[in-house]
């Protein structure tokens, strides 16, 4: 990071010299995803995706200089405004005082310069319309079964829908569509949209707009991915405001935030239980796509045929895969050719 971010000890010891008895933080709702990119610029933030190349239209946080921007944008917006006295450190603000009226105007003030930057302010008015949504498949018997959940950390219940014969992507989209009904129906201002799926995260903030609007819902003349949902959120979202928000789904438990425990309880929600005679026909199941995909594939290894099944959206553990390479037929007959010598071979 450059010096146009203050170190953090710097900024410990000017805040103890600061003689008060309040210090109140003003924190920014996913700050670096509120900076849109310039057109010109986003070829720089290029990334590949099952074979397709996206940009970002944001600004996306694990990249290198993302902070650097960041608190120079913020900064530059609260020096504009005028400010009164106070600390940054990236998306984080501090203010001080000796009472709760001072911190409070000082408070309201810097808000409302960020508000007007265009940046949103983590507080509890958004809690009572946040909804977490997570979705998962899995093969029971002879059927793949997804469900799509919604986790409301206020009433603390989760909603859900299950089905057959989709992917857990294709759930995950599905309860999207269920956050959508739920703020529909109880008519809300706004939904604070939690997700850790970047497939998800990525659409709602620039895909789907891309999609609409340049493309005719299609990629290199073909149908976009589960295009009929898409395109139904889509119409959605021109009738209500959705905060959309990604949460890091692989984060320590001692590192862990409210945030991340909602998650968890989304993800709990949105899994799929099945008894143990399930479990036994999963494992057969399992076994007879794994023996599909290594056919089709052309008798590839275990790696290949992985590969090969994932990008067709199977998900096969590696375990089945080398179980039905070793009892294939088939490679037993190649391994044997190859070891057999040509009448020619003089060694």
């Amino acid at each position: 990071m450059s010096a146009a971010v203050s170190d953090m000890l710097e900024l410990q010891y000017e805040l103890e010299s600061k003689a008060a008895k309040w210090y109140p933080t003003i924190d920014i709702a996913n700050a670096f995803f509120s900076i849109p990119l310039a057109a010109e610029c986003r070829p720089q933030f290029a990334f590949p995706w099952r074979g397709i190349q996206y940009t970002w239209n944001r600004l996306p946080q694990g990249w290198k200089h993302s902070p650097t921007i960041c608190h120079g944008l913020i900064q530059s917006a609260l020096e504009k405004g005028e400010a009164p006295e106070h600390l940054q450190y990236i998306d984080d603000t501090i203010v001080w005082g000796n009472s709760a009226e001072e911190v409070s105007e000082k408070g309201k003030k810097i808000i409302q310069i960020l508000l007007q930057a265009g940046f949103t302010i983590k507080g509890k008015d958004e809690k009572p319309y946040a909804l977490f949504t997570d979705g998962s498949c899995r093969i029971v018997g002879k059927h793949r079964r997804w469900k799509a959940a919604v986790w409301s950390p206020t009433r603390r219940v989760a909603e859900a829908a299950e089905g057959e014969g989709e992917s857990s992507q294709f759930a995950e989209v599905k309860a999207i569509q269920l956050a959508l009904d739920i703020a529909e129906r109880e008519k809300w201002p706004t939904l604070y949209l939690y997700t850790h799926s970047w497939m998800v995260a990525n659409a709602l903030w620039g895909w789907l707009q891309q999609w609409k609007k340049q493309s005719n819902w299609q990629h290199r003349g073909k149908p976009i991915w589960a295009a009929p949902l898409w395109q139904d959120i889509a119409a959605r979202l021109e009738k209500l405001v959705v905060k959309v928000h990604h949460v890091d789904a692989h984060i320590p438990k001692s590192q862990a935030t409210e945030e991340h425990q909602n998650n968890q309880q989304v993800d709990q929600a949105a899994k799929i239980e099945v008894a143990q005679v399930d479990l036994d026909w999963q494992c057969k199941g399992e076994l007879f796509i794994a023996l599909w995909a290594h056919d089709t594939s052309g008798h590839q290894g275990r790696d290949a045929t992985y590969r090969w099944a994932r990008d067709r959206g199977v998900d096969l553990s590696m375990d089945a895969i080398s179980q039905v390479i070793h009892q294939c037929e088939t490679c037993a007959a190649i391994k044997q050719a190859k070891r057999v010598k040509p009448l020619w071979y003089g060694g």
